[in-house]
């Protein structure tokens, strides 16, 4: 019978770079401080559709992506806990995996497009999901984005996501935001006006 908590699982972490070894997971409570950046939300009622959980992902992705940039850090793997709603039918609480990325970046859709391929792959598309939990791993000073020959560069939308940044920064955080968190499900407005707490608003601490 499937283990409805964290604890029982098997975790281990690499000494030298704070992440997994290879071919492991690991709970919530293994990453340090000082070797991530993460967020998480509890949402404000269950998700049960796919796109509408894809957009808080994203959203919370790409704060932990603007946390990154504010501190000169990039990120060499994500991580993703996703925890299910008590009325789910599944005897599942939920579940956390990690991911090691083949390029360090701070790219918002990198970072987001390897935490979807974590949902995917773990989500059984039944149990209602009801918290979020990313967090980047594998810090790094910053030192730019790994060049590759046959892909278009990903300077531009670097320095794009820092324009965002500024902007924000500027005149608000919401003062430009993806399309996709004015959708159903979205949270962006609604975590904007937070402070502090497991949530943490919008803040770049």
């Amino acid at each position: 019978m499937p283990t409805r908590s964290f604890s029982r699982k098997r975790w281990a972490l690499s000494a030298r770079s704070c992440t997994p070894l290879p071919g492991e997971s690991i709970a919530p409570t293994s990453l340090r401080k000082s070797c991530q950046k993460g967020n998480s939300q509890v949402l404000p009622h269950d998700y049960t559709r796919a796109e509408e959980i894809e957009v808080v992902i994203r959203e919370i992705g790409s704060q932990v992506a603007s946390r990154l940039r504010a501190h000169d850090k990039q990120v060499g793997g994500v991580y993703l806990s996703i925890g299910y709603s008590l009325s789910t039918p599944t005897e599942e609480t939920g579940f956390a995996h990690s991911l090691k990325l083949s390029d360090s970046t701070v790219d918002s859709n990198l970072i987001n497009g390897q935490l979807l391929y974590l949902f995917y792959t773990y989500w059984d598309g039944v149990s209602p999901v009801r918290r979020i939990s990313v967090a980047a791993t594998r810090l790094a000073d910053r030192y730019g984005e790994q060049l590759d020959l046959f892909n278009p560069p990903k300077y531009d939308m670097v320095k794009l996501e820092y324009t965002v940044d500024a902007i924000r920064k500027l005149f608000g955080k919401t003062s430009i935001m993806r399309a996709s968190s004015l959708e159903k499900g979205g949270t962006f407005i609604e975590r904007s006006q937070l402070v502090g707490g497991h949530a943490g608003g919008q803040s770049l601490e």
